[in-house]
């Protein structure tokens, strides 16, 4: 006995239909995910955004919050939005250091989705290298 044409259609159309939604509830996890974390900006592993020490290298964001506060109320209040917004975004998505598009001498934090404030000098070379 062969079943009928019409039960492969609305076995498909169901399958499609949980595919789909299997793809929706994926996105909303993986949305959700990212907005209740944050990347330290030493070892720029994932922490929860709550976080005031990093579990895995122990750096204190809080430390970084005021520094972060002190800058942001010595730039004026019309460059603020333009301040990090306009900068263009490194090659790579990988969160790291990456050279800073507004000091060349310096290297700027890229947290994977947005620069941030932390800036520092590059490694020099070692002797001999």
């Amino acid at each position: 006995m062969t079943g009928s044409p019409g039960i492969g259609f609305y076995v498909a159309i169901v399958g499609a239909i949980v595919a789909a939604t299997g793809l929706m509830v994926m996105r909303r996890a993986a949305e959700t995910h990212l907005s209740s974390t944050k990347r330290c900006p030493d070892c720029a592993e994932e922490v929860q955004r709550e976080a005031r020490v990093c579990k895995h290298c122990g750096f204190h964001f809080a430390d970084v919050e005021r520094e972060d506060a002190a800058v942001l109320r010595s730039v004026s209040d019309d460059a603020r939005p333009t301040m990090l917004a306009d900068l263009p975004a490194p090659e790579s998505t990988v969160a790291d250091w990456y050279s800073d598009p507004v000091d060349d001498s310096a290297l700027r934090f890229w947290d994977g989705s947005v620069w941030t404030l932390h800036t520092r000098q590059p490694d020099l070379p070692q002797q001999g290298e």
